[in-house]
C-alpha cells in the first residue's frame, strides 16, 4: 500500500521531472476533447487535494489516486494518476469536476 505522504513525494518527483509522467492514450484524447494541457495537470498537481485513498490496480502494476485542484482556467479538476514507486507515473485521464453548492441535492 502507499501512503498519502509517499503519493505526495512522487507527486513532487514528477513536478520535479525527476520521475517520467507518460500520457495514456485515453488520457490525451480526454485532454483534446476537455480542453486541458498538460500545463493544466501540472497547475492542479502543484496545488491539489488528494481526493481518496490510493488503489492498487493489478492490470496496470500501479497505484490510481485521484487528485482534485485547480487548472490555468480555474476550473475544478480532476487528474487521475497511476503511480508507481520505480518507473514512469502514467496519467489516466483527466477531467472537469462540478461541485455541488452547499445544501444542494443529488438527483436520484
Amino acid at each position: 500500500m502507499v501512503t498519502r505522504d509517499e503519493v505526495e513525494d512522487l507527486v513532487a518527483r514528477v513536478l520535479s521531472d525527476e520521475v517520467p509522467l507518460v500520457r495514456s492514450l485515453h488520457a490525451g484524447q480526454r485532454m483534446v476533447e476537455r480542453g486541458y494541457s498538460i500545463f493544466d495537470v501540472r497547475a492542479v498537481l502543484q496545488a491539489h487535494e488528494l481526493e481518496s485513498e490510493p488503489v492498487w490496480n493489478a492490470e496496470n502494476r500501479n497505484y490510481e489516486v485521484c487528485l482534485i485542484g485547480e487548472c490555468l482556467e480555474r476550473r475544478t479538476t480532476r487528474v487521475v494518476l497511476g503511480l508507481r514507486r520505480e518507473g514512469a507515473c502514467v496519467l489516466v485521464t483527466v477531467m472537469q469536476v462540478r461541485r455541488m453548492r452547499r445544501g444542494a441535492r443529488r438527483r436520484e
